[in-house]
């Protein structure tokens, strides 16, 4: 619900085109460590931010963000660009190749924990017991995209996450024919894995 940027980004076809942008960046970031998770990312941005140039952002110091009405051709008057952290372009845009190292350095020793926040919040799968079956309900997969289910290590199914990128299942220990014990659930997706375990 914001309406400030953090980051500019070029945007000659609005947010379809910047947010992508910045994603790849992430992921750049991303690879650095490992694929892992580098979670959420405005508290570190804003530890970095004011390093500029060292960390990879580029400041934006001129330009405006006034627009013009194609309806009515006037002018809707915006906030101008500056020195430093601006309503206009926020940090400024980045240079990938130095933002990404030195977002990935940054996120490793923040104090804000935000890879644990991240690990909480993205890799948890609800298990409920219901008679000798579990009830399966995970989340934050990507809408309408296929999920992997295996249990073991063993692909048990391809659910497809619903709109809201959840998806449900009813493990019956029975039909996998599971010994008694603990066993691992996993589902994997484009983006992620997510894991759990329950007892058969």
């Amino acid at each position: 619900m914001r309406s400030v940027p953090d980051i500019t980004m070029d945007s000659h076809d609005g947010t379809s085109e910047a947010a992508p942008s910045f994603a790849g960046v992430l992921a750049l970031a991303t690879q650095l460590d490992g694929d892992r998770d580098i979670g959420p990312i405005n508290p570190t941005l804003y530890q970095i931010g004011p390093e500029g140039a060292k960390a990879g952002i580029v400041d934006i110091t001129s330009g405006n963000d006034s627009a013009t009405l194609r309806s009515t051709g006037a002018t809707v008057a915006g906030f101008s660009a500056g020195p430093g952290f601006d309503v206009a372009s926020g940090w400024g845009t980045v240079n990938a190749a130095k933002f990404a190292p030195a977002l990935d350095i940054a996120t490793r020793v923040s104090s804000y924990g935000a890879r644990a926040q991240a690990a909480g919040q993205l890799e948890h799968i609800h298990l409920v017991a219901n008679g000798p079956d579990e009830y399966l309900l995970a989340g934050n997969f990507l809408p309408t995209h296929p999920v992997t289910l295996s249990v073991d290590g063993k692909t048990v199914a391809t659910l497809t996450a619903n709109e809201l990128g959840d998806v449900t299942y009813m493990i019956d220990p029975t039909m996998l024919g599971l010994s008694s014990g603990v066993h691992t659930v996993s589902l994997s997706s484009m983006l992620i894995t997510e894991t759990g375990t329950f007892r058969s």
